[in-house]
């Protein structure tokens, strides 16, 4: 399923009393704040959702898997999510009714 900013905010409008351009503002205004505290090398905490941060990854050695030809990937920053307690429970409640197997 693919969520959309568009969506989410419809999803707010059914619970709070927004009109959806509020409700869609709402969401890019949050998207934009956690974007901002991670640019700013900060990690954003979200109680029960999860955490989100910047890794290092350093650069290292990988091959082409359409050639077969070895390369050099570079070094890059990714933005990692560790699950918290409430969306690490809903995954592995969502694996148990799929028959789903999930490694942590």
């Amino acid at each position: 399923m693919t969520l959309t900013k568009r969506k989410l905010g419809e999803l707010i409008c059914d619970e709070l009393p927004l009109v959806p351009r509020e409700a869609e503002k709402l969401v890019t205004d949050l998207f934009e704040s956690i974007s901002e505290g991670l640019e700013e090398g900060n990690n954003v905490s979200l109680h029960g959702f999860g955490i989100f941060r910047i890794l290092d990854k350093n650069s290292r050695p990988g091959r082409n898997p359409k050639t077969g030809e070895e390369c050099l990937i570079a070094e890059r920053n990714v933005c990692v999510l560790k699950m918290g307690t409430w969306l690490k429970d809903a995954s592995n409640s969502f694996a148990q009714e799929h028959s789903l197997t999930f490694q942590h």
